[in-house]
């Protein structure tokens, strides 16, 4: 027991040495050409069918192309710039979170 211990510190130092830094996973995912999602977004018929065919065959249709698919798909959805559903950005709700009564 006297061993197991100093063992387990060690352990549990050495996997909480380095967290990996927003910077670090940003480079690991690869964000998708702009160009390629601004066009996907533009024609909705072509958007409609990449999309299908990367639920069907991802692999011979490529990442790279699945992913500006995604994006394109959450741009048109979402949208690109700011919303008047957010708290606080309504005109005439300065307090921001307030309800009707």
């Amino acid at each position: 027991m006297i061993r197991i211990a100093p063992i387990t510190v060690l352990l549990l130092l050495a996997a909480c040495d380095r967290a990996a830094t927003p910077e670090a996973k940003r480079a690991i995912v690869e964000t998708p050409r702009d160009d390629l999602v601004a066009q996907l977004a533009a024609s909705p018929a072509e958007l409609a069918d990449l999309k299908h065919r990367c639920r069907v065959d991802r692999a011979n249709l490529g990442e790279d192309t699945c992913q500006a698919v995604s994006q394109a798909v959450r741009l048109r959805f979402m949208g690109s710039g700011p919303t008047a559903y957010a708290p606080g950005v309504v005109s005439g709700n300065s307090t921001g979170g307030e309800t009707a009564r």
